[in-house]
């Protein structure tokens, strides 16, 4: 039988809403987003008054959600700072950890020995259900969205973009399987053939951002456009990569299937 993602989503996910509030969420997803932020850098982002940020930080400080440096910038007024996820803050967010425990114990419980084939096919099977193909379908903006929106729901966090001609870009700020990736990148893998799947008809690319250690940082993108256009994708790929290289991380090389 096939098994699906929503027993795992209701065990394993944390509703940031309900635990923290509206404003101190979108904070904290915010800074899971783009990593340092500066209270004027947030304010802007989030359209939101710098005073009610900074209230926010100053909580969420207090109760180690979040971890603060010096801006380096000296002059006059109060200090300005720097704040970022501290460790607790990052496990706010979700995990599938338990699903993909549990896939692997059905797997060693059959008894025979499984190839890295059989391996990703039976860990990617439960996201075709998160992904539905619609393959064929015109309305590739939908697809797009509807899949993104499905992938919010288990966990990976997701921004859409869009640009003329129907090229999609998923950036995906938040995976709720980076420590698993980290150690065996298979499960992403799984999840990548099962987007790439899911978008079979059109032109899927994608690109991931690694940490200092070279790991996976749980921050990807997925770049979406009909076959029949030409180099958009590729530019916008490099777009981001360029992005993430300013930033210090380090970018795979663009791009290619699913290994």
């Amino acid at each position: 039988m096939t098994q699906t993602l929503d027993h795992p989503v209701t065990q394993d996910r944390t509703d940031l809403v309900s635990v923290l509030g509206e404003s101190r969420a979108e904070i904290l997803k915010q800074l899971r987003r783009a990593g340092d932020q500066s209270v004027i850098a947030l304010a802007q982002s989030l359209r939101i008054k710098q005073s009610t940020v900074r209230c926010n930080l100053e909580a969420m400080l207090a109760d180690g959600l979040v971890l603060r440096k010096p801006d380096g910038i000296t002059g006059p007024g109060r200090p300005k700072y720097l704040y970022r996820l501290s460790p607790a803050g990052m496990a706010l967010f979700p995990t599938l950890y338990s699903f993909l425990a549990r896939q692997l114990l059905r797997m060693s419980e059959s008894g025979k020995s499984h190839t890295r084939a059989e391996l990703v096919e039976s860990l990617a099977e439960p996201w075709r259900s998160v992904t539905p193909p619609r393959l064929g379908d015109p309305d590739l903006g939908g697809r797009v969205t509807e899949a993104a929106s499905r992938l919010d729901e288990v966990g990976v966090l997701t921004d859409t973009t869009a640009a003329p001609g129907d090229d999609f870009t998923v950036s995906v700020y938040h995976c709720p399987m980076v420590d698993v990736i980290g150690e065996s990148p298979v499960a992403c893998h799984a999840l990548l053939q099962g987007v790439m799947e899911a978008f079979a008809d059109v032109d899927v690319r994608h690109t991931e951002q690694a940490g200092e250690d070279g790991l996976c940082a749980g921050q990807c993108a997925f770049f979406i456009r009909p076959l029949q256009a030409e180099g958009t994708a590729t530019e916008a790929a490099s777009q981001v990569s360029a992005s993430l290289i300013r930033t210090g991380a380090v970018c795979d090389p663009p791009f290619g299937s699913v290994p």
